[in-house]
Formats: C-alpha cells, structure tokens, sequence
C-alpha cells in the first residue's frame, strides 16, 4: 500500500487573524483513483522563528507511519508563503535522504527545481487555459489544464525534460534516477479524471 504524504497550501485571514492551511479534495480523489493509498496531509510545520530542529520530530512522524512517497501540491507561487517553501524543502530533504519517490505539481515542480539550482520565469498564456504538451520522445501528445504564471527558465541539475508545450515551455521532468517527477499542470482540476494522467502516476509509483 502506498503511504503517501502531501504538502497544503496557507492562507492568512485577517479578519480571524489566523493562518490556515488547505488542499484540494481532489487531489486526494485523483490518487485514491491511482492507487489503494493512504494519504496524510501535513501541515505547514516550519517555524522560522524557532531556534530548534523541528523538522527532527517531524521526521521521525513520517518515519513512523512508513511514508514512501511525498507529492508536493500546486496552488501559490513559490516565495509567496516563507513558511510553506521551507516546509516543502525539508519534504524534499526527506525524500533524497529516505530514497522514495517525489511528485511536484504545478508550484511542487517549480520549487523542486529551484531546489535543485534552476531558476524560474514569468511566462504567458499558460493561466487558467489548456495546452498541447508533447512528450520528449514524441510518443505521446495530450491536452492539459495549465494554472501557471511561473515557467521553468533553467532547468535544475540531474533533471531532464519530460514534456513540453507547444510554445515551447517545460510542462514536466524526471530526475535521471527516475525517482522524482514535476508536472506543471493539475491532474485533479479534470471533471473527469484522464486515464493517461492515471497512467503516469501508476508507471511513475510503480
């Protein structure tokens, strides 16, 4: 069975003065239509002000209940909550360090590839529309809900072009150890889940 922990989203309300985080329902359909998998969402747990290792206890709470695969959420642009990048770069720092695999959607793949010293760029046309992405061997061609003003302007080490738009945007990447994927569009955002973005997830957690 798969383990599988996901980052959220945080919102601050003024009005109650409360920070919140949150995630997509659906994305938590969209796996549990993958695979026979229980998920766990984390909180945004990183507290820059403290001086302690939280991410030691926080550690040892994946550790506990066998997580063996970490999906990083879209939604927010990377550097718009401090508190959720450092989160997710400890999420990231797990997954090297515990070998198991990593998924990046839309801002999850952005933040994995600064992580690993690319960089990131303002891009057009690619907010709430679809777009013709086609695979890097050319096999396989589909059309993709795209939410992102963010693209990808240099691409990080050890990570190579999965798909691309036709306008010539990276839209998804594979480490060269096979064990970490970013895909640049929302799977979850569908009314009716596609069976090749099933497919990708499959093969990919196989």
């Amino acid at each position: 069975m798969k383990k599988i922990a996901i980052s959220m989203g945080q919102d601050f309300l003024t009005q109650r003065k409360e920070n919140r985080d949150f995630i997509d329902t659906k994305l938590i359909e969209f796996l549990k239509n993958c695979y026979d998998c229980d998920v766990y969402l984390i909180h945004n747990f990183f507290n820059i002000k403290s001086k302690k290792k939280n991410n030691i206890n926080f550690f040892d709470f994946l550790d506990r209940h066998k997580i063996n695969v970490i999906i990083l959420s879209g939604g927010q642009n990377v550097g718009q909550n401090i508190l959720r990048d450092k989160t997710e770069v400890e999420l990231i720092n797990y997954a090297i360090k515990k070998k198991i695999k990593l998924v990046g959607i839309c801002r999850g793949m952005q933040i994995i590839n600064l992580y690993f010293k690319g960089s990131l760029k303002q891009i057009k046309k690619h907010i709430r529309t679809k777009n013709k992405i086609i695979s890097s061997d050319n096999k396989i061609t589909k059309i993709v809900k795209c939410f992102h003003g963010n693209g990808i302007k240099k691409l990080g080490s050890n990570l190579k072009v999965l798909y691309s738009s036709k306008d010539g945007q990276i839209e998804g990447f594979i480490n060269n150890n096979k064990n970490i994927l970013g895909i640049m569009w929302h799977p979850e955002r569908n009314k009716k889940f596609k069976k090749s973005d099933i497919k990708l997830f499959k093969q990919f957690l196989s």
